[in-house]
This record gives structure tokens, sequence and C-alpha cells, in this order.
């Protein structure tokens, strides 16, 4: 039993680790986390050499492994998760755009890509631009103008 107990708590600790580095503190950390309890209370309760006063030894012996390495594993996380590899450096070609840009499309005429409800793409001058509707939907195929940039945003009307 002592054994079960002790493969329980490594492997639940083995995927608590992993997925707190690979997928960011999902359901199976939780489900890990309750491994470890279980394998707390096995040990406590259920293992007949070490129950009583030598099982609070285990338990607080599995807290301290705990504890050691909760701080690597709370910075690591923090690493990941606040600044580490989620967070975009560098931003993309297509999404710099400027006003400028949009600035020659004004008044310009095209055909909606997908529906606005209300922003969507239009094809203006064969490029495919994202723009917001004036009113609340514009179907696909309909003909558009741009009647206004705002905030680096085209707004168009249905022709």
């Amino acid at each position: 039993m002592f054994n079960l107990a002790l493969g329980i708590f490594l492997i639940s600790l083995i995927i608590l680790i992993a997925d707190i580095f690979i997928e960011g503190f999902g359901p199976l950390a939780i489900l890990s986390i309750a491994g470890i309890v279980a394998s707390m209370i096995i040990t406590a309760f259920f293992v007949p050499d070490i129950r009583g006063v030598g099982g609070g030894v285990v338990v607080l012996a599995k807290l301290g492994f705990m504890a050691i390495l909760a701080y690597p594993v709370y910075r690591g996380f923090r690493k990941r998760m606040m600044g580490g590899s989620l967070i975009m450096s560098e931003t993309l070609a297509e999404d710099s755009k400027t006003t400028g840009d949009l600035d020659q499309l004004l008044d310009k005429e095209g055909i909606t890509k997908t529906a606005l409800r209300p922003f969507g793409k239009a094809e203006i001058d064969g490029k495919m631009v994202d723009v917001y509707s004036m009113t609340n939907y514009i179907a696909v195929d309909e003909k558009v103008k741009i009647v206004e940039i705002k905030d680096n945003k085209a707004f168009v009307k249905q022709i």
C-alpha cells in the first residue's frame, strides 16, 4: 500500500510540474493536486506500518518536498505566464497597417467577402481589408463604400 501511495504521489507530482510548464495550470494540474492529496491520505491512514505518528512524519516529509519544489515551479510559472513566451514581442507586418494606408482607401468601393456584423472583411482595390459597418449588418457579396477612417478602422456603408 505504501508503494501505491508513493507511486501516486510521484506520478501526480510529475504531471503537475509538466502541466504547469506545458499548458499553464489546467485540468490536469487540478487532478494532479487531488492525486497528491489522495496519496497523503493513503499514507497517513491506510498504510499499516506507519499509521499514526509515523504516517504523520511521512505526510510532513511529502509536504516538505512539495514546499522545496514550490518555489522553482512558481518562478517558472510566473516567467512563462507573466512575460515569457505567451506575450508577443514582435508585431506582424500584416497587423502594422497605419492610418495613412487606410486613408488611401477613403471613398473607395468594394465587395464584402464576409458578413459584416458589424465588422468583417471586404475586398477593396484588390486588397482584403478589415472593415466596420456603419449599420448593423451587411451580407456577403454586397457593394460597400469606405465613408470614414477613424482610430485606424475603416467604416463602410452599403451602396
